[in-house]
């Protein structure tokens, strides 16, 4: 990532962007407060920004979005009056989003969003052989049951797991 800043939208802005959904957990996050909103549209060092935010902003400049929303950067952390009208809009926020990524297993933004390893035992592997001969190891990992996620710490949010359970009605 070359330069990482807030932008604050307009309210006739629209466009593509991703949100973030993640436990701040018992470790401070970096958080926005009117003592730091204007440094951070400018810049926020990327070294200050914690595993899970720099996996997510990694992630969705993969993807070729510009823009990511997290709550602790994108609401004024010391503004009861700014988590009034976001927080009402949250909803909002992440329904418009291209993408959601969460960091379903982090107890907290120092974990990082993603898992570097796995048993073996979670795969199945099996060679795929292209058209043009060049054989390729693909390795294919059976979906989650509702009841392995569940105890991950995202999922024990409130506002998260009502949704879990209203999309396991569903499926």
């Amino acid at each position: 990532m070359n330069h990482v800043y807030l932008h604050e939208t307009a309210d006739d802005e629209a466009g593509i962007y991703a949100c973030l959904s993640h436990r701040w957990g018992n470790q401070t996050v970096l958080k926005t407060t009117s003592a730091t909103l204007q440094d951070y549209k400018k810049n926020i060092p990327w070294a200050e920004l914690p595993k899970t935010f720099q996996d997510a902003m990694s992630f969705t400049f993969r993807l070729g979005i510009g823009h990511l929303w997290i709550d602790s950067l994108c609401i004024l952390q010391d503004s009861a009056e700014d988590w009034r009208h976001e927080g009402s809009m949250m909803s909002k926020i992440y329904e418009g989003s291209y993408v959601t990524l969460a960091a379903t297993v982090a107890a907290d933004a120092s974990e990082g969003l993603f898992r570097t390893s796995s048993p073996d035992s979670m795969y199945q592997s099996f060679d795929y052989t292209r058209t043009d001969g060049q054989i390729y190891d693909v390795k294919c990992r059976s979906a989650l049951t509702h009841w392995s996620i569940s105890t991950n710490p995202l999922i024990q949010r409130p506002w998260v797991s009502s949704v879990s359970t209203m999309r396991e009605t569903r499926y």
